[in-house]
Order: structure tokens, then sequence, then C-alpha cells
């Protein structure tokens, strides 16, 4: 993993299709503690290119990966199963 620091105002790019700018950073409490900062970030990319949320993305391939494996037992005979004639 790459870790850098940026300012507000500051990005990078990845290749050179996609920028990533800092465009704000905020305490969500009054108690200036790390753990309450926010970042606002601006991505310009080409609509081709799909961005999504880490939590959203985890749970696009959970339910990919769940849907994938109620597909797998499909194939199964239960008819047969449940008549003891595997």
């Amino acid at each position: 993993m790459l870790v850098i620091s940026r300012k507000v105002e500051q990005g990078l790019h990845i290749g050179d299709e996609i920028e990533i700018k800092v465009l704000d950073i905020f305490s969500l409490d009054s108690s200036g503690g790390r753990s309450g900062r926010v970042v606002s970030i601006g991505i310009n990319a080409p609509a081709h290119v799909k961005i999504l949320r880490k939590e959203l993305y985890d749970t696009c391939r959970e339910n990919r990966a769940a849907g994938e494996s109620v597909r797998d037992l499909s194939a199964v005979n239960f008819g047969r199963m449940l008549r003891g004639k595997f």
C-alpha cells in the first residue's frame, strides 16, 4: 500500500486517466482528535471506471459470492437426495 500525505487542493494521478484531489479536511467533533477528522476527496475518472466506497465494494463482492454459491446448489437434484438416491 502506498501511503502519502496531501494538503487541501493537492492531489495525485493514477495512470493518465485518474486524478484524486483533497478538497477539504474538517473535524466532526470539538475535541479536534484525529479520530474525528474527515477528508473530502474529489475523483476525476473516465465513465468506464467504476468507483465505489470500500464498504459498498465489499458488500457487492459478498453478495456476488453468495449468489454464485446459490447457483452452484441449483445443479443439485434435491428430489433424489430426499428419496435417498444420491
